[in-house]
C-alpha cells in the first residue's frame, strides 16, 4: 500500500481536482444566468460598484461589459477549454490558464463583502503549482510531447475504477444539494456536476493504458516538491484566518459562542452537524482557546513543512469539519437571507489538497527510516530549479499584492492583512534557515 501510495502521481490527481472546480463554477454560473450577455454585463457592473479592486482593473471590467458578447464568449471558451484540458491532457499551459482565470476572479471580487479573500486564490495558487509541477516533469522527461501525460495510478482494477468513481458521483451530488449552489437550480446543477465530473475522471483513468509511466525518482521530486508548497499555501490560509478571527473577537467565549450559534442556524448540514454545534456553543469556554491554539500551531507547521504527517491529518480533519457546517451558510457576514450562499468549493478544494498531502506524507513517513526526514521533511531548496524559484517568487508577490490592493479597505482588515504579511515573511525566513536541517531531497534523472 506505501509503495503504491508513492507511486500515485498526486499532481495529476490534483488537476483533475481542478478541473471539477471549473466544470462547477461553469454550471453554476450557466443556471444563474451570469453566462448570458444580459446576466453577465449586470453581473460585472455589480462587482465593479461592491470591489475595492484597483481602479485600472475596473477599468478593465467596464470595458468588458460594453463589448459583452466577446468577453463572454472567449471567458467561457477559456473555461470551458482549461476545464477540458486539464482533465485529459497534463500540458502545462492549461493549469496556467486556470490560474490566470481564477486570478482574474480574485481581483474582481477583492473587498466584497460576500467573498472570501481565499475563495479564488486558492484554485489559483494551487493551479499555478500544478503548472509549475508539470513544467518540472517535462524538464525532466525526454519525452516532452506527451500530451496525455504520465498513468495517474500505476495499477488499477477496473471495478475498482467503477467504485471509486460511484463514489466520488455520490459524493459530489451529496456535498452540492446540501451547498445549495446553484439556487433554485441546485437540483439540476447538482446532477449535470456529479454526472459530468465522474464521467470525465473515469475517461481520465481509462487514458492510463495508454499513457506511459513516470520514472519513480522523478515521482518522488515532483510529489514530495509541490505537495509541501500546496500545504504552506493552505499554511499561509491559516495564518490569515487565526488574525482575522483575532481581529473580530471569534476567540473569545463569547464571540465562539455567537460564531456557532448563528452557524447553527443557518447551515445546511446533516442534523446530527448541528447537534454538534449546539454542543460547542455550550462549550465555547474550552473549545475557544483549544482552537486558537490548534490553528496557531497548525499555521505554523503547516507552512514552514514540518511535523506534517500528524498536522496534514488532524488540519484536514478540521477543515473537513468546517467545510459541512458553512453548506448552505450565507457568504455575507453577519448572514441575511438574501446573501448568495458560500461557494462549495472554496473550503472543498484546500480540504481535498490537504487530504491528498496527507495520504502521501504518511506513506513517506512509514518509508522513511530517518527521523529527521519524518519530522522535519525533505530539503526544499537546495539545487532550485527557475520554476520553483519563479514559484516563490510569485507567491511572495501575492503576499505583497494583497496588503496594497486591500489598503483601501476597513481598519480591521487592513491590521489583519498587515499582520499576515509580517508573518509570512518572519515565518518564510524561518524556512529559508531551517532548510539545511531538513533530509536532503533525492536526486532525479531525465527519462
Amino acid at each position: 500500500m506505501k509503495q503504491y501510495i508513492n507511486n500515485v502521481n498526486w499532481i495529476s490527481v490534483i488537476a483533475l481536482l481542478l478541473a471539477t472546480t471549473m466544470l462547477q463554477l461553469i454550471l453554476q454560473q450557466l443556471y444563474l444566468g451570469n453566462f448570458t450577455v444580459v446576466g453577465f454585463s449586470s453581473n460585472l457592473q455589480e462587482i465593479i460598484q461592491s470591489n475595492k479592486a484597483p481602479e485600472v482593473w475596473n477599468q478593465f471590467l467596464m470595458l468588458l461589459s460594453h463589448y459583452s458578447v466577446v468577453s463572454l464568449t472567449v471567458i467561457f471558451l477559456l473555461m470551458l477549454l482549461t476545464t477540458i484540458g486539464l482533465f485529459f491532457s497534463s500540458n502545462p499551459v492549461y493549469a496556467f490558464v486556470m490560474a490566470m482565470i481564477f486570478a482574474s476572479f480574485w481581483i474582481s471580487n477583492l473587498g466584497r463583502s460576500s467573498s472570501w479573500i481565499f475563495e479564488f486564490l486558492f484554485p489559483s495558487l494551487f493551479a499555478l503549482v500544478v503548472s509549475i509541477a508539470q513544467w518540472d516533469i517535462k524538464n525532466h522527461s525526454k519525452k516532452s510531447n506527451q500530451q496525455l501525460g504520465y498513468k495517474i495510478l500505476p495499477s488499477h482494477k477496473k471495478w475498482v475504477m467503477i467504485l471509486a468513481v460511484f463514489i466520488i458521483f455520490v459524493i459530489f451530488y451529496y456535498f452540492n444539494y446540501l451547498s445549495k449552489n446553484g439556487g433554485e437550480h441546485r437540483l439540476a446543477v447538482s446532477s449535470l456536476f456529479s454526472i459530468f465530473s465522474s464521467l470525465a475522471i473515469f475517461i481520465s483513468l481509462y487514458l492510463d493504458r495508454l499513457r506511459p509511466v513516470l520514472q519513480t525518482e522523478v515521482m518522488d521530486f515532483v510529489n514530495n516538491r509541490y505537495l509541501v508548497i500546496m500545504g504552506s499555501i493552505i499554511g499561509l490560509m491559516l495564518v490569515y484566518q487565526v488574525n482575522a478571527d483575532i481581529s473580530l473577537h471569534w476567540f473569545t467565549s463569547e464571540g465562539y459562542k455567537n460564531l456557532v450559534e448563528t452557524y447553527q442556524k443557518t447551515s445546511n448540514a446533516p442534523e446530527v452537524v448541528k447537534s454538534f454545534l449546539a454542543l460547542s456553543a455550550s462549550m465555547s469556554s474550552i473549545l475557544a482557546p483549544i482552537q486558537f491554539i490548534f490553528e496557531t500551531l497548525a499555521a505554523f507547521c503547516l507552512f514552514l513543512g514540518v511535523f506534517r504527517t500528524p498536522m496534514y491529518w488532524l488540519t484536514t480533519g478540521l477543515l473537513g469539519l468546517l467545510m459541512i457546517i458553512e453548506f448552505g451558510v450565507p457568504a455575507q457576514w453577519p448572514p441575511t437571507p438574501q446573501s448568495p450562499v458560500n461557494w462549495l468549493w472554496e473550503l472543498m478544494l484546500p480540504t481535498s489538497v490537504l487530504l491528498i498531502c496527507s495520504v502521501h506524507a504518511s506513506a513517506q513517513f512509514f518509508c522513511t527510516q530517518s527521523h529527521r526526514e519524518r519530522w522535519l521533511g525533505t530539503q526544499l531548496f537546495s539545487e532550485l530549479s527557475l520554476s520553483t524559484k519563479t514559484l516563490i517568487i510569485s507567491l511572495l508577490i501575492v503576499i505583497f499584492g494583497i496588503a496594497f490592493a486591500q489598503s483601501t479597505a476597513s481598519h480591521i482588515v487592513g491590521t489583519v492583512l498587515s499582520t499576515t504579511l509580517l508573518f509570512s515573511i518572519l515565518l518564510f525566513l524561518i524556512i529559508i534557515i531551517i532548510d539545511p536541517m531538513k533530509a536532503k531531497s533525492r536526486p532525479t534523472q531525465t527519462i
